[in-house]
């Protein structure tokens, strides 16, 4: 019965070559391949795509305009955002006739929507007929096929005029046998009204229940969940606090006996599976037909799964850029196949399919940006459109670590700074006496008046642990060590005497009281604060490819700027910090002699050169050139086109050329349009935002899509509009993934850590993209989990 719900296109022979009529001979375009699917056993279809240009009559050629599905996923999508419904179709045939290879096109549309075509016949046959057949229909629509190619009338003959032809009771029929009230389940399991409203207002109890505990990422059961509990758990416990409030909630359970009160486990996971089949089917639909871009991530979770998270980016229907979680899975291995089928099969699943995909983000391992194996590849050998950007964060954090790996005395600063960091933090001990000695501290600075006192200053900190993988964390942890340097230098003078350990407060005190330590600190600290900024903006959902470049520009700036004028300044922060805790300040003149170093083996340098020529601009240089090698614009087509599109200072970017080349880099988006046509609509455009007030002052490519939409300009522009979709699509940053970990490591925890693959799925889609699931009506929820099972009360909900 699948074609009640899709009409497939007939998998019709390819046209021949012919000769023109002038003689010479022509090339027409060739009909692309298409995947051939089994939708029902014996049958197989075949798709044409858009704009194929197929042999009507000798020498002519016949394109096809309407839009036509691509394979079964985008049947499958189409069912998934609209629910059953008929797909208009225009078909083909190639047949032989007088010896000439002849085509002839027809168009059968709704109303022939009941024609199947059998391959090994190479017939089309009446579904509805041959359902209800009983002797009296044509045979050649229901026992033979039919062939008649050429005469469509013969289609309006078995249709037949009037309103009481076999065909149409036939029609009829089929649709009664797919209606649910008439079929005899239903009419043998008939309840009162009375048990209906019971049975629902059970059901909405128990979602209400779900719906909360989804949404906080809560556990659902507990270990004992008898009559004699304590405490039932999470859902029994908010199911009985909504029946001590509601009488009604109360007299429906009751009613419900034992084994119809809606709260078993099974019942508990089909309602959180239909919550978030809904939540998903919510953010396809956002999609719709245009195109998205993939994120996609790998990491374990804490039974030591290694799980994927992909997030589609797209551009939704107000111009707003979005990025949603559409799922997790679980991965056997991280191999690039692996996970290239996973992704296939999720996003197949939700009627998404790869063709749409029009770029790709990920963090950079081998598996994923490989050249010839990566899954970058993989999915571009079959879409060639899917562009790859590596993600600016880990760019970012790239630069910095080869920064740190590349300089002897960075490298040393930080593998300090970690045992200091360690050792503070493992004690409740020595935390409390840091907070003791804080305290003191800020108090005396109080008392003189060198800090400024109000709401929310001198709060209470604590020395942070630094990330593996976000040097973000390095800089908060920095900061807190030149806040808190006092103390803790006074933290290790009192545990040097502690018994239980002498000689690590020992050490970390001598490595602290280094001019060498206190000028890295302060060096770094400047240094992490320029990249910082740009840090955290790459973290940012709608950040467009062209606005973060211009952030890495300006933070190279800055670095530069810092490098020509900032050697005073930091010299003279080190020497006050040195000064406040009595470090001892090296003669610049001197000749440099490392710690515990012979003067005789020393470099002939002296102390200025080697902090400001080897340390100061050593450091930055490295990080510059680090930054230039992994965000240079240069030989880089796309992100160049794609700039060209910037409303910025009045589109002063604007180049008519370079984006008749971005459109040409989407050929599936620009197939039916000419250069002369995207450059003559390209023109056109430039000079009306110019003129419109709306365009002005406008900060980037994502202002400048709302402000399409906003002004209606998008339906006049189409191409235009498309383009700044296509630019926005472009992933920058991988940061929507790497929360949905953050929100995996709160849903399945060290308590719930025996939690299936298909439960934390459903989870962690309704409680990341809470925004999306808050939008769903109950009865949508309600109908998707009655479909999922056969259930003992058959509401009536249309």
């Amino acid at each position: 019965m699948l074609l009640k719900y899709f009409t497939p296109e007939p998998r019709f022979p390819e046209p021949k070559k012919l000769a023109p009529s002038n003689g010479h001979p022509e090339e027409p375009s060739p009909v692309p391949s298409s995947n051939e699917v089994q939708l029902e056993p014996h049958s197989s279809y075949k798709v044409f795509k858009k704009g194929t240009y197929l042999e009507t009559d000798p020498g002519k050629r016949s394109q096809i305009l309407e839009y036509h599905p691509n394979d079964l996923d985008e049947v499958r999508r189409a069912y998934l955002v609209n629910g059953p419904c008929k797909i208009k179709l225009t078909e083909y045939k190639s047949t032989n006739i007088g010896g000439r290879e002849r085509s002839f096109q027809y168009s059968w549309h709704e109303e022939y929507d009941w024609l199947e075509y059998s391959v090994e016949k190479d017939a089309v046959f009446c579904l509805p007929c041959y359902v209800c057949y009983n002797g009296t229909s044509n045979s050649a629509f229901v026992v033979t096929g039919f062939k008649g190619w050429n005469l469509k009338h013969k289609l309006d003959k078995h249709v037949g005029e009037k309103p009481n032809s076999h065909h149409k009771k036939c029609v009829k029929a089929c649709e009664d046998l797919m209606k649910k009230k008439q079929s005899i389940e239903f009419s043998y399991a008939k309840y009162s009204s009375k048990e209906e409203v019971d049975y629902l207002v059970r059901l909405k109890a128990s979602l209400e229940a779900v719906k909360y505990l989804v949404r906080g990422g809560l556990a659902f059961r507990a270990h004992n969940e008898g009559e004699n509990s304590i405490y039932k758990g999470h859902f029994l416990e908010f199911v009985e606090a909504l029946g001590r409030n509601s009488e009604k909630i109360v007299a429906a359970i009751t009613s419900g006996g034992g084994n119809c009160k809606m709260t078993s486990p099974i019942i508990q996971k089909e309602l959180a599976n239909a919550c978030a089949v809904e939540t998903i089917k919510k953010i396809v639909g956002e999609i719709g037909d245009g195109f998205f871009c993939v994120l996609v991530d790998e990491s374990g979770d804490c039974s030591g799964k290694e799980q994927m998270a992909v997030v589609v980016r797209f551009v939704d229907v107000r111009g707003f850029v979005v990025e949603r979680f559409i799922g997790i899975v679980h991965v056997e291995d991280t191999s690039a196949i692996s996970l290239k089928r996973a992704l296939e099969c999720l996003l197949s699943g939700f009627g998404l399919c790869i063709s749409k995909i029009r770029g790709q983000g990920y963090d950079g391992a081998s598996n994923m940006r490989g050249q010839f194996g990566g899954l970058k590849t993989l999915i571009q050998k079959q879409n060639p459109q899917a562009y790859y950007v590596h993600c600016f964060a880990h760019q970012l954090q790239l630069a910095l670590v080869s920064m740190a790996r590349k300089h002897e005395d960075v490298d040393w600063f930080f593998c300090e700074v970690s045992r200091i960091v360690t050792f503070l933090r493992s004690s409740n001990k020595r935390q409390a006496l840091l907070r003791n000695k804080q305290v003191a501290h800020f108090a005396n600075l109080i008392e003189k008046e060198l800090v400024e006192t109000g709401t929310g200053l001198n709060q209470e900190l604590s020395i942070a642990r630094a990330g593996d993988t976000r040097w973000g964390s390095h800089f908060r942890t920095l900061n807190r060590l030149v806040d808190l340097f006092t103390p803790i230098i006074e933290v290790f003078e009192d545990l040097k005497s502690d018994s239980h350990c002498k000689g690590e407060p020992k050490s970390l005190l001598l490595v602290m009281q280094t001019f060498s330590f206190v000028f890295m600190l302060h060096l770094m600290v400047e240094i992490l604060s320029l990249t910082n900024n740009l840090s955290q903006s790459l973290q940012k959902g709608d950040q467009d490819i062209v606005h973060a470049m211009e952030l890495v520009q300006i933070c190279k700036k800055k670095l530069q700027e810092f490098r020509d004028d900032g050697w005073e300044t930091l010299y003279e922060q080190v020497v006050a910090s040195c000064g406040n805790v009595e470090i001892d300040v090296p003669d610049m003149e001197s000749r440099y002699v490392k710690d515990k170093k012979s003067k005789r083996l020393a470099p002939f340098v002296t102390n200025f050169h080697y902090f400001k020529n080897d340390c100061f601009l050593h450091v930055i240089d490295v990080v510059l050139k680090e930054l230039n090698d992994r965000f240079t614009p240069e030989n880089i087509e796309l992100i160049n086109c794609v700039a060209c599109l910037s409303p910025c200072y009045s589109f002063e970017s604007f180049n008519v050329k370079s984006l008749v080349r971005l459109a040409r880099l989407y050929p599936n988006d620009f197939e039916d349009l000419t250069d002369k046509e995207l450059s003559s609509e390209l023109e056109t455009y430039i000079e009306s935002v110019k003129m419109d007030d709306h365009f002005s002052n406008l900060t980037g490519i994502s202002e400048l899509c709302r402000t399409l939409v906003r002004t209606k300009k998008h339906k006049t522009f189409r191409f235009v509009y498309t383009l700044v979709k296509l630019a926005l699509s472009l992933p920058v940053a991988t940061a929507s993934v790497e929360r949905v970990f953050s929100g995996m490591k709160y849903v399945k925890n060290e308590l719930r850590s025996r939690m299936a693959n298909p439960w934390l799925n459903d989870c962690l889609v309704t409680f990341v993209e809470k925004e999306v699931f808050n939008t769903i009506d109950d009865m949508d929820i309600i109908k998707r989990f009655q479909g999922m099972n056969k259930r003992r009360m058959h509401l009536r909900l249309d």
